[in-house]
């Protein structure tokens, strides 16, 4: 169970850095898509991506989980306010941009983003959690 929780969070880690390098994650949009999109669309876009990330995250975790599986891609929500929190913190030294910097930020992220985490990971742990039941999941070892 630890193991699946630790990869689940490496996956949190990875998504989320990659959400504030300067190629955003959007390296995984195709160029004639990104060209065509407005900022603010492309804002839009990478924090989808970020979402989907999450939701991903909780889908490894719980599709490779013996027990108590949705619970455990559900608390991967505190990692990833964590993570967020973190990044928002470490951004401006990185010298990107961020609209609300200190304290007001954070608590900004924390009343937002944990939610948002919430809902995401405990839907990726709910999908991870019916697929793997299957025997022939592929996250899954044989016996």
């Amino acid at each position: 169970m630890l193991r699946s929780f630790a990869i689940g969070t490496f996956i949190l880690a990875i998504v989320i850095a990659t959400w504030y390098l300067p190629g955003h994650i959007l390296w995984l949009v195709p160029d004639s898509i990104k060209d065509s999109l407005e900022p603010r669309q492309r804002a839009l876009l990478s924090a989808a991506l970020c979402w989907l990330g999450l939701m991903f995250a909780g889908f490894v975790t719980s599709a490779l989980a013996p027990r108590a599986n949705v619970r455990l891609a559900t608390l991967l929500a505190l990692p990833a306010t964590a993570l967020l929190v973190l990044n928002h913190l470490i951004s401006p030294l990185l010298g990107v941009y961020v609209d609300l910097q200190g304290s007001n930020g954070v608590l900004l992220i924390v009343i937002v983003g944990t939610p948002m985490a919430l809902l995401f990971c405990s839907i990726g742990g709910l999908l991870g959690s019916i697929l793997g039941r299957s025997n022939r999941h592929p996250l899954r070892p044989l016996p």
